[in-house]
């Protein structure tokens, strides 16, 4: 089970119907109007892998692929736990100390 939480941001303006387009900055002052053309995009996302084996892969769930992954071991075992093959889809967390466990990560773009 991975649980997860994202967060989203909005990377276009607004276009709102007979008034223009307004930044991202208008769009929490005029609340309420109708957004017809958005995109939206996951900035950071959380999760909680499953008991995982050295050199598993995870989905980060990002539209794009993160520029920063961290994470921490949910017990003292593993040593010396990185992330590596960063992708558009996920990426892999490797440690040393055998067995299988569970890491708490986050990502950001």
């Amino acid at each position: 089970m991975i649980q997860t939480r994202a967060e989203f941001r909005f990377d276009n303006p607004v276009l709102v119907p007979g008034q223009g387009i307004f930044t991202p900055y208008f769009q929490r002052a005029l609340s309420g109007l109708a957004i017809l053309l958005n995109q939206v995009v996951a900035s950071r996302n959380t999760g909680v892998t499953a008991a995982i084996a050295s050199g598993a892969t995870v989905a980060h769930g990002m539209a794009q692929t993160p520029k920063v992954v961290l994470i921490q071991a949910q017990d003292g075992t593993p040593t010396n736990y990185f992330v590596d093959q960063l992708t558009t889809t996920s990426f892999r967390i490797n440690y040393t100390g055998g067995g299988t466990h569970s890491f708490a990560w986050v990502s950001e773009l």
